[in-house]
């Protein structure tokens, strides 16, 4: 005898979430087809008209196939893949790394303005520059034998060590105007030389700023007539050839005491900076308990 067994499920109510998202379903796409008749677009526009509609149905139908355990983790997974796909974004106060030619970071980090005196330096040594080119087309020597040729009286290099900023300031401001009278030998034997007179211009500017830099400013006599005539004396000789690798070596050495001199006071200047920058360096104080 054929045994048959009592159907227990219960039957679906026909009012239910699930058939009544079922029943808004062809009511939904027939409305979105109204609204978008094929007779004016075309078949794939008319799909794309009906997804708007359906799609909210859509989503409910799938929130109510899953548990809520399901929804949960469904939310966490999307979270962590939208977190894992966002661009980081800096925090705030830290450094980046700007690609080439961005210029956005110039709040962070500025180019160091340039000294007054450093600045006028650099002009005075571009004119003299052109000196070693002229000597060696002139004479088709090496520029650095002019270093062997002894001029009295010139004045004490600035050493790159061991001096005080106020001290490297007042040794470059003694040496103008010993420079300067020296310049009129090259003038004699050079007419055609314009270093002399480019340097001259810049003479008085730089004494100024010089003395502006200077934590106590001194004043730096020019050479009295006789001194002067006195010093070019010295430098005279009966050698054509002498006198004038006489007048090229003041130039030679009028470059290497600026340059010395720039470079000290610039190394100087660098040292001072770090010590402040150091200085402002905030610590931090770690608690370890």
């Amino acid at each position: 005898m054929t045994a048959h067994r009592k159907d227990t499920t219960a039957p679906s109510d026909p009012d239910g979430p699930q058939h009544q998202s079922n029943k808004c379903f062809p009511a939904a796409a027939a409305a979105a087809a109204a609204a978008c008749p094929l007779d004016s677009v075309s078949a794939v526009q008319a799909v794309v008209c009906t997804l708007p509609a359906l799609l909210p149905l859509f989503i409910h139908s799938v929130i109510h196939a899953f548990t809520p355990t399901d929804v949960f983790w469904l939310c966490a997974a999307a979270l962590a893949a939208l977190l894992r796909c966002a661009p980081a974004a800096p925090v705030d106060g830290a450094f980046t790394d700007n690609p080439a030619g961005d210029t956005s970071g110039e709040e962070w980090e500025t180019e160091r303005p340039a000294d007054p005196l450093i600045a006028l330096l650099k002009v005075v040594l571009e004119v003299i520059k052109t000196h070693r080119q002229e000597f060696e087309a002139e004479f088709h020597i090496r520029y650095d034998v002019l270093a062997q040729y002894n001029i009295p009286s010139l004045p004490a290099d600035c050493p790159s060590t061991n001096f005080s900023m106020e001290a490297l300031l007042h040794r470059l401001l003694q040496g103008l105007p010993v420079y300067t009278a020296l310049l009129k030998y090259v003038e004699k034997e050079e007419p055609k030389s314009q270093i002399p007179s480019r340097f001259r211009q810049n003479s008085e500017l730089l004494k100024q700023r010089i003395t502006g830099k200077m934590r106590h400013a001194v004043q730096v006599t020019p050479l009295t007539s006789s001194q002067e005539q006195q010093l070019l004396r010295d430098l005279d000789s009966s050698d054509t050839f002498h006198r004038k690798m006489t007048a090229h070596s003041i130039l030679y050495q009028l470059r290497s005491f600026l340059v010395d001199c720039k470079n000290a006071i610039n190394k100087k200047e660098k040292l001072r900076e770090s010590r402040a920058n150091r200085a402002m360096t905030p610590v931090t104080l770690y608690y370890q308990s």
